[in-house]
């Protein structure tokens, strides 16, 4: 190897350089060594310092300059950075996740003159790399972000994380990379270092190692692309054993930048490769060197945590609501509105409104009006229909994912199970109150633009005896009130179907038991022998709401139930939270 003029005497220059220009990401993968967050990240240079980097690099080296990350895309100067290094001779390539990636991001990169990108899939199926990803649509994105690279002439290299949960994918992932028209594929076996720390259990064992080491070099003389196994300086060990016994010369594909020296004899740390997060922090005594008693490592350890926990909630819910599923009890309560306008404006069923207003001495034109079409909606469907769409979401939550499989990925990142059971609660929760202030709200707008004005309001509950005539104002009022009562009661739904979840149930089984649960507890609840007993029913409870229909409103009995709910919501999680904690999902 031949001296840089600007390096010290004996020693070679650099051939690589993975320079980590931010922590910033828009992903939150399991295994990630740089612990990447979303958003800004204390101590990154500036575009000054990063230039005066880039000519201190080109002052006593040559290397393959890689900008990587978290996501390099995160950076609104990337590309100046690129253009600076560009002009000082190095060659250039970017490591994004690709979701960044759009037409005119890939037409920069071109034109900017980024000789590679490589981007990241893990598994060929987007269900399990998304999880592995930490972010739903990653692999759409990842995908997409190619495909737009290749379109603007970047060559794309693709790269995969093996580990044992996709080591089996490896002649599949290998095909994915041809399919895409990726110039080469880098399977990087995993290094457990930062996230990845937390993955150290899903490292190959020796003989699942060689034997992937053994796949890769006869895919290397199979396959069009250049393959370059990653991270792992012993592949030359095989390498060299199998050329040898089938008395092979080896051989340099066109695309290795660099022949034989892209294949390490040893650990690539500072031999031919320098991965380095520059940063001004780094002018600080470096955390390695911290006790875990150092306050330094104590706050950054309660920023990561606290990172990771709304960066994991925020996860979830944007999982939870990519679901084509989770938006079925939306569309159904607007068709059921939809349904009691027709029906209201049915003579049968008008004639009988009438007569039940006139026998009470009141006008029947004052009280046909948008309020009284939500309230006939919410009274007669609400406890049938409600808890079909909120059962099936919940009992979705854990069954699903174990099912699945992904479960296992989830578990592997710096999460401990009763962390990832509150997000999951809170995920549950969320939408069992988005739903609930959904259907009461969608009644209404849907009811006042059905009959060109709300009117006075008629409510009539048969099975809770609630028989009640309001004025516009009032009437809006107490309708509103017990949407947000019912969007509270309902919260005990939502925990019965969770606790199911965590159950060792598959997920359709988790459903139908809660329904099953709820629908005969309904059916006991309003059998007139057993109306001494309705305090013990669940579905008493959760039809306090209708109280506030009452002319004088009981509100001790409606605190009362909400008081039994939030005991049986909590029993619910902790039941629930017993029987997750207790499930071996790793094996």
């Amino acid at each position: 190897m031949t001296s840089h003029p600007g390096a010290p005497d004996g020693v070679a220059p650099p051939r690589v350089i993975a320079w980590e220009v931010t922590r910033s990401c828009n992903l939150a993968c399991v295994h990630c060594r740089a612990s990447a967050v979303h958003g800004p990240y204390e101590g990154e240079l500036s575009t000054a310092e990063a230039f005066t980097l880039v000519d201190q690099i080109a002052s006593f080296a040559s290397p393959i300059l890689i900008l990587t990350g978290g996501d390099p895309l995160m950076r609104a100067d990337v590309f100046d950075i690129a253009e600076r290094a560009i002009a000082k001779g190095l060659r250039t390539v970017m490591s994004p996740n690709g979701t960044l990636v759009t037409p005119e991001v890939a037409q920069r990169m071109h034109d900017t003159g980024i000789a590679r990108v490589s981007i990241s899939i893990d598994f060929p199926s987007a269900a399990e790399h998304d999880e592995f990803r930490g972010v739903p649509g990653a692999y759409d994105g990842a995908v997409r972000g190619i495909r737009n690279c290749l379109a603007a002439g970047v060559e794309v290299q693709i790269n995969s994380t093996i580990t044992k949960l996709n080591a089996h994918y490896l002649p599949a992932l290998l095909q994915m990379s041809e399919d895409l028209g990726a110039v080469s594929f880098h399977p990087f076996m995993l290094v457990p270092t930062g996230r990845g720390k937390e993955l150290e259990e899903q490292e190959l064992p020796p003989d699942e190692y060689e034997r992937a080491l053994e796949w890769m070099y006869d895919a290397q003389q199979e396959s069009k692309l250049f393959m370059k196994p990653t991270d792992v300086p012993h592949y030359w060990r095989v390498m060299r054993q199998r050329a040898k016994a089938q008395g092979r010369k080896i051989e340099v594909h066109p695309h290795s930048h660099g022949g034989m020296n892209t294949l390490s004899r040893g650990c690539l740390a500072g031999r031919k490769r320098i991965r380095h997060r520059f940063s001004r922090l780094r002018r600080k005594v470096p955390r390695r060197f911290l006790s875990r008693n150092h306050k330094g490592w104590q706050g950054e350890e309660r920023r990561m945590k606290d990172t990771m926990f709304f960066i994991q909630l925020r996860n979830e819910c944007s999982k939870l609501f990519s679901r084509k599923r989770t938006y079925l009890g939306f569309g159904v309560f607007v068709f059921l509105d939809l349904v009691s306008l027709w029906m209201l404006k049915q003579p049968r069923l008008l004639s009988e409104i009438q007569s039940l207003l006139k026998d009470n001495g009141f006008r029947t034109e004052d009280y046909t009006g948008g309020l009284t079409m939500a309230a006939f909606t919410m009274v007669f469907s609400v406890a049938l229909v409600s808890v079909l769409y909120l059962a099936l979401v919940s009992g979705d939550l854990i069954a699903r994912e174990i099912e699945e499989g992904t479960m296992r990925m989830v578990l592997s990142r710096p999460v401990s199970r009763f962390r990832l059971f509150v997000i999951k609660a809170l995920v549950g929760a969320l939408h069992a109150f988005l739903l609930m202030l959904f259907f009461g709200l969608s009644g209404l707008l849907v009811g006042w633009a059905g009959n060109g004005r709300l009117g006075r309001m008629l409510v009539y509950a048969p099975f809770e005896g609630v028989f009640g005539v309001f004025g516009p104002a009032e009437g809006l009022q107490r309708y509103l009130l017990a949407t947000l009562l019912l969007a509270l009661a309902y919260q005990a739904v939502s925990a019965m179907g969770l606790m199911f979840s965590c159950l060792r149930l598959r997920p359709v089984t988790a459903t139908v038991l809660t329904l099953s649960v709820l629908y005969v507890d309904f059916a006991l609840n309003n059998i007139p022998y057993l109306s001494a007993f309705k305090p013990y029913f669940l579905s008493h409870h959760l039809s306090a709401w209708v109280q506030v229909f009452r002319y004088e409103i009981l509100w001790p009995d409606i605190i009362s139930s909400l008081l039994v709910l939030a005991g049986l919501t909590a029993s619910f999680l902790v039941i629930g939270f017993g029987a997750f904690a207790n499930r071996n999902i790793k094996t």
